[in-house]
């Protein structure tokens, strides 16, 4: 074997090293970030407060019925981690908004507007969740409101009718 077939392996070898070890340093610097599951919000556990702008969409479902449902479309990206039932799940935009008692007609005052919502994070588990993360909104006796308007307003369009009371909450 000549001596530049040798210099040449040398070479890549060391340059194999140098990428292994920038990956190695990556992926530690990365272990406790966004999308690690020390990040992540855990399903089925403590509420969790989201903002975002609230919409309503229509999904057929059997017989051709049409099912309406809101979705909180998420100002920052969130990830949970895994269950018996799904996931982990990351970069998630939107989650099915799920009302439990009976003030999910009321959600029509915030629909297409910036609002918080507080409640408990779920996977997909029927034909029903239209989004594989789901938040279900409980009034917890009314304390602590689950929604309210946020208090940041990117525009116009996400003026309340209540715009001077801030406590507008459900």
């Amino acid at each position: 074997m000549s001596k530049s077939i040798r210099i040449n392996r040398l070479r890549i070898i060391g340059l194999s090293l140098v990428l292994l070890t920038y990956i190695c340093l990556t992926c530690s610097a990365d272990a406790h970030g966004p999308g690690s599951p020390d990040a992540c919000i855990k399903p089925n556990a403590d509420p969790v407060t989201l903002s975002g702008k609230l919409i309503k969409r229509n999904y057929k479902v059997a017989n051709n019925k049409i099912e309406k449902v809101y979705v909180l479309r998420l100002n920052d990206k969130i990830c949970t981690n895994g269950d018996e039932i799904g996931g982990p799940y990351n970069g998630v935009k939107e989650v099915q908004v799920v009302i439990t008692d009976s003030s999910n007609e009321r959600l029509s005052v915030y629909q297409n507007r910036r609002i918080n919502i507080t409640g408990t994070i779920f996977h997909q588990i029927s034909a029903h969740h239209h989004t594989q993360v789901l938040l279900e909104v409980t009034s917890r006796n009314g304390k602590n409101p689950p929604i309210s308007f946020s208090q940041v307003r990117h525009s116009l369009k996400d003026k309340t009718p209540a715009d001077d009371k801030s406590n507008n909450k459900l």
